[in-house]
């Protein structure tokens, strides 16, 4: 007969391990609580660092209201770093159970073992946040040797020619997504090719094939592995024909035989949506998270003013391209900020026409994440996996920019660590850099030279909402280095017309020839009529060039005058020095009396730069005629 517990004594049944409590007796018996973890610690059984502190863990690296992506991200380099406990262990014979077994050693090891990889630099940083959330002395953290690498070329922009040849390139490859959408289209509904007893050529027909995508194997998404082991047969037989003709990893145009080659038909992969992201890049100068978190339904805003004729059939209607963006935020708590991007409504390339095509090819996805939370919504005991398939599903079921991957299924853009490989890999085959961001900064760059480095266009197409943070865009090397090498080329050219002293009208008409002027340019040059706000004179004051001619209509002098940022038509002679001492001097007083709204009327900085580098580049001998350039050239900016 079993005893009965005494007065005091907890039931056998309720002891932890088989120990008593200690303390004093009582008849409450305490249970623990089960753990509620934001990641899979059970993946990191067999390793007791991890494991033994996976409620820190937990917390420091998974918790904080990270999204479900975040979260997969950091799971997966801390399977790398539990990779590399592993492998330490066993080459040193020793255990790593707890931060005192932590020492420089370990550390040193790790930095050596994860040199090979990708995201070596961000794993790096997961590892020191581990050590951080599980005690170890921060002198025993490893430094990140790979860390910002990139950072020394991240202040360069992409030419004109570059973004010319993204547009092109991105144009060709939606053009062949566009292509394969028609071809789907044309091939009809098609019939089930496998009742059709002795006719032959069934499977031949693309139609047919499709059909049986979408009612063999239904819509439901799955990896190339799940096809297989449950339609072996459709399989089979699809890997006997080519499927859409697409662009693959490596760049190359061409259509490739089996299953996934035939999905693309239907569920468009990560390269097939990437020329549309350069597009809308390029056409909203969004930031990527901007480009990545478009919904259905709310990216477009009517624009209160058209171009064109009051005639419908020609007026190019304009919208708003609207999104929102996180980055920048002050306080974590607060709502993203809505950005807004102009658009007309016309040009298939154009952001607009671009949306309503993605928002197309990707509303089978659409369907199938609908469909996919309907089905876990009717489970009732979910696990913690299709909990955490259902939330991320719940939070990308409005995305425009959705994709099928052959691994992980449905998927939408991840804009927190970075771009997607594909679309790295896409940008490398067009032979660009990989940073998406380039594409932001060498429209906003490109907006501010053509507006006369206006900052208030800057901060405009920006979206930003201080004109400080425009401000930083303008120091941009490239963009800096362009626009001065532009303008001393010209102010070199103008010293060459004195450079010999010679100032008769023919040796100056000689020069002017030399340097590639027309005869009616220098006829232009050589008169003081044509003399302009800047002190300079203009070889053709009615047809500026390209780049220069912002606000000029046709007809018209230009009016504009940015002869100081290098306009090839300028030429200064010595008689301008006084003019542009006066100007030196009203862009100072401007730039005082303005004071923290300067940056909003332009960039006084750069005008200023241009003016003093002018004067300085004059001859001794023709400066020692105006005394007064070392006076103002020696005042304070």
């Amino acid at each position: 007969m079993t005893k009965r517990p005494q007065k005091g004594e907890l039931p056998r049944s309720l002891k932890a391990d088989g120990v008593l409590p200690t303390g004093p007796a009582s008849n409450v018996a305490t249970i623990a609580l089960p753990e509620y973890l934001d990641f899979k610690a059970e993946d990191f059984k067999n390793t007791p660092l991890i494991f033994r502190n996976r409620a820190k863990v937990s917390r420091e690296l998974f918790g904080g209201g990270r999204s479900a992506s975040t979260k997969r991200t950091t799971g997966r380099r801390l399977s790398r770093i539990a990779n590399f406990i592993d492998h330490y262990t066993k080459k040193n014979r020793t255990t790593i159970v707890a931060a005192d077994d932590v020492d420089s050693a370990f550390s040193a090891d790790f930095l050596r073992y994860i040199e090979p990889f990708n995201e070596r630099d961000r794993v790096i940083a997961t590892f020191r946040r581990l050590l951080k959330c599980i005690g170890v002395p921060e002198a025993l953290w490893p430094t990140n040797p790979f860390q910002g690498k990139p950072a020394a070329s991240s202040k360069s922009l992409l030419s004109r020619k570059q973004m010319r040849a993204a547009i092109k390139n991105a144009k060709h490859e939606a053009r062949l997504v566009m292509r394969t959408s028609r071809e789907a289209n044309a091939a009809g509904p098609g019939h089930d090719p496998r009742r059709a007893p002795g006719r032959k050529g069934e499977w031949d027909d693309l139609g047919n094939r499709l059909w049986a995508l979408r009612n063999i194997v239904g819509p439901t998404v799955r990896t190339w592995n799940e096809y297989n082991r449950l339609f072996p047969a459709v399989v089979k037989q699809l890997e006997k024909y080519p499927g859409a003709l697409a662009v693959e990893r490596n760049g190359e145009i061409r259509r490739i035989k089996g299953i996934n080659a035939h999905l693309r038909y239907i569920y468009p992969e990560g390269r097939d949506i990437a020329p549309f992201v350069v597009l809308t890049l390029i056409r909203t100068l969004f930031n990527f998270e901007s480009v990545a978190t478009l919904e259905v339904g709310k990216w477009f805003k009517p624009y209160p003013l058209s171009v064109g004729e009051e005639d419908e059939e020609s007026v190019d209607r304009a919208c708003y391209i609207v999104s929102r963006k996180n980055r920048g935020k002050q306080d974590p708590r607060d709502p993203p900020k809505v950005v807004r991007a102009i658009s007309l409504m016309k040009p298939w390339s154009h952001a607009y026409r671009v949306l309503q095509t993605v928002e197309a090819l990707t509303q089978p996805l659409r369907d199938e994440i609908e469909r996919e939370i309907e089905e876990l919504h009717r489970t009732r005991r979910r696990s913690n996996d299709q909990k955490e398939r259902l939330s991320y599903l719940q939070s990308i079921r409005n995305r425009v920019f959705l994709y099928n991957s052959s691994i992980t299924g449905i998927s939408a853009i991840s804009y927190e660590h970075g771009a997607p490989r594909w679309l790295n890999e896409t940008l490398t085959t067009w032979g660009l850099p990989t940073e998406v961001r380039n594409f932001r900064d060498a429209g906003l760059a490109f907006g501010f030279s053509e507006s006369g480095s206006n900052l208030a266009v800057l901060q405009i197409l920006g979206s930003h909402s201080k004109p400080g943070v425009s401000a930083l865009y303008t120091k941009r090397k490239q963009l800096e280095a362009t626009r001065e090498e532009a303008a001393k080329s010209v102010f070199r050219a103008s010293m060459e017309l004195v450079e010999e002293g010679d100032f008769s009208l023919h040796a100056m008409a000689e020069r002017l020839s030399a340097q590639g002027l027309r005869t009616r340019q220098v006829e232009n040059v050589l008169d003081p009529d044509t003399t302009t706000r800047w002190g300079n004179r203009c070889a053709d004051p009615a047809s500026p060039p390209s780049g220069f001619s912002q606000r000029t209509l046709p007809g018209q002098e230009c009016t504009g005058q940015r002869c100081l940022d290098g306009c090839p038509h300028a030429r200064w002679f010595p008689e301008s020095i006084p003019h542009v001492l006066i100007m030196l001097s009203s862009e100072r007083e401007r730039r005082r009396n303005l004071g923290a709204e300067a940056t909003l009327a332009g960039t006084f900085d750069s005008i200023i730069t241009r003016l003093k580098s002018l004067l300085t580049m004059w001859p001794d001998r023709i400066l020692r005629d105006y005394p007064a350039v070392a006076g103002v050239l020696s005042g304070e900016d």
